[in-house]
């Protein structure tokens, strides 16, 4: 998971009245531990430790006058680890011989041509032997993000009209040639062997129809990251969860797909394109644009295990995920958090009445849970939590009101229909 809490708000007390730094790195164990230098100006390292490329955990490290000494290192990975460096060199890298099918990589954006413009420099330098990166431009204001994909010759822009996240995606299974489909955010930066990581669950098992990864931050620059990291930040830890869909799957596994939720961002998965043949396209009443602002990616993985798919949590598949700068945004985000989850949580009751009660209940230990973080004294910052019950008590209603919306958006400019470019 995130840096813990301590950690984090300790950095903050130890800067004073100046907003504190906290350098993100990598630390590889198949690599001697060596003390790293040119780090004046931070107060601490994040650093994500790794086995042969396999992420293992965090560890968090003061600084010494810039210096990130190689004993504090060692000291912090069995601390934090229970174990000495040397005896997590394990993890070799999986291995695959057969044909990899063709993936295709795509990013939903909108008048954002600098993020756009970084997160493909990233998915351009991907070793992969098929694949495509597909841009989505969501109702461009300009011609930004056209210029931007113009400089890279293997992005593939379309322009999909409708406003809104769901809208995007849908135009992207629409479009998306591989066998895969992958998603990330234009704030993302992948990690090296992304593509081969999220793919691995595919190969390794025909029923898988859907994989996400691990997010961890891009930096900890402003006092607006590390809040956002304190308070969980984007990672769902850093095991490996398999969970099998099917006819049988019913309440119990919705209710344990409930508590498993929190693996799954729209910033790093991946569906086996056939399977929405079965499931549908993206509900366009959820995501980011709407005023539910969030949950249609963790509906669509529930729908995926609901209608028997397997689901594979990958913590292999890194994306470095750039925070919001501003407390305001970091806000916007947590609302979206609480408005999302009840929104999703209302659509599921809809769409699966006979299930209401376990959904119910799913959505009473959700709320319990944001109430016991309010009312226990530093367990997380208290004004964030309020902003996420906030958004949960309206999910529901926001979320008849963005049906309402997406349907007049439908008659505005007609049904969603294949657009391949060339």
């Amino acid at each position: 998971m995130a840096a813990p809490v301590s950690s984090m708000r300790a950095a903050r007390g130890r800067a004073g009245r100046r907003p504190a730094r906290i350098r993100v790195l990598d630390i590889e164990l198949c690599e001697p531990l060596v003390s790293l230098h040119g780090l004046a100006g931070y107060d601490a390292a994040h650093l994500l430790v790794r086995s042969h490329g396999v992420p293992v955990g965090y560890v968090h490290v003061d600084l010494d006058n810039g210096v990130c000494g190689s004993d504090a290192i060692r000291t912090a990975i069995i601390m934090k680890l229970g174990t000495d460096p040397s005896s997590l060199v394990r993890n070799e890298p999986f291995r695959f011989d057969g044909p990899w099918p063709s993936l295709t990589v795509a990013v939903c954006t909108r008048s954002r041509p600098d993020d756009l413009a970084e997160c493909l420099r990233y998915l351009d330098q991907l070793d992969y032997p098929d694949l495509e990166l597909l841009v989505i431009d969501n109702a461009p204001d300009d011609d930004a993000n056209a210029l931007v994909c113009s400089e890279w010759a293997r992005v593939r822009r379309v322009v999909e009209p409708r406003p809104g996240l769901s809208w995007a995606r849908n135009r992207a299974v629409l479009e998306a040639r591989g066998e895969i489909l992958a998603f990330t955010d234009d704030d993302v930066r992948v990690d090296r062997d992304w593509a081969r990581e999220i793919i691995m669950p595919f190969v390794q098992d025909d029923g898988v129809g859907a994989v996400a990864g691990l997010g961890v931050p891009l930096e900890l620059e402003t006092p607006a990251q590390l809040l956002f990291e304190e308070y969980g930040g984007a990672s769902g830890g850093f095991t490996r969860i398999h969970m099998q869909g099917g006819p049988e799957w019913g309440v119990r596994g919705m209710w344990h797909y409930g508590l498993m939720a929190p693996h799954g961002s729209g910033a790093n998965m991946a569906f086996r394109r056939s399977v929405f043949d079965t499931v549908a396209l993206f509900d366009t009443a959820l995501g980011a644009g709407t005023v539910t602002n969030g949950g249609e990616d963790t509906e669509m993985l529930f729908r995926v295990l609901a209608h028997g798919f397997g689901m594979v949590y990958e913590p292999r598949a890194i994306i470095r995920h750039r925070h919001r700068l501003e407390y305001e945004g970091v806000e916007r985000q947590i609302s979206g958090w609480g408005s999302g989850m009840y929104s999703f949580l209302t659509r599921s009751v809809l769409a699966f009445p006979r299930a209401w009660w376990v959904i119910g209940l799913l959505g009473a230990r959700n709320f319990g849970h944001l109430v016991r973080r309010v009312v226990q004294p530093g367990s997380a910052p208290r004004r964030l939590v309020l902003t996420e019950l906030a958004g949960a008590v309206t999910g529901p209603a926001r979320y008849v009101r963005a049906r309402s919306a997406a349907r007049e958006i439908e008659r505005c400019f007609g049904p969603q229909s294949h657009q391949h470019s060339p």
